[in-house]
């Protein structure tokens, strides 16, 4: 395999991510109002984005809060669906997954 193909299939965020020797370990991927904000845009409610995540909605509100940093992958993942205009469901969609469950 080539490096990029290498690259690409590393287990994402194991180790901690550096641009250039820059340790980008510390810094905040996402504010709370940021990940509040993101969620409107994108559009989803707290628990429609934890079930899209597959996780507790407790830990999507602990992301909102404050309580806990909202990881770097998952701030990525939101980044990237507002930037190109993907909702939750059509990321399931594109990625030949189950649609989510009404609420």
């Amino acid at each position: 395999m080539d490096a990029l193909t290498d690259w690409a299939l590393r287990p994402i965020f194991d180790e901690p991510m550096q641009d250039e020797g820059f340790d980008m370990a510390d810094e905040v991927a996402m504010t709370p109002e940021r990940f509040r904000e993101a969620l409107d845009l994108l559009p989803s409610s707290q628990n429609g984005f934890a079930r899209f995540l597959k996780i507790d909605p407790r830990t999507v509100r602990r992301y909102s809060s404050g309580e806990l940093p909202v990881p770097t992958n998952i701030a990525i993942l939101i980044e990237l669906m507002i930037r190109f205009d993907v909702t939750p469901e059509r990321a399931l969609k594109l990625a030949g997954l189950k649609p989510l469950d009404p609420e």
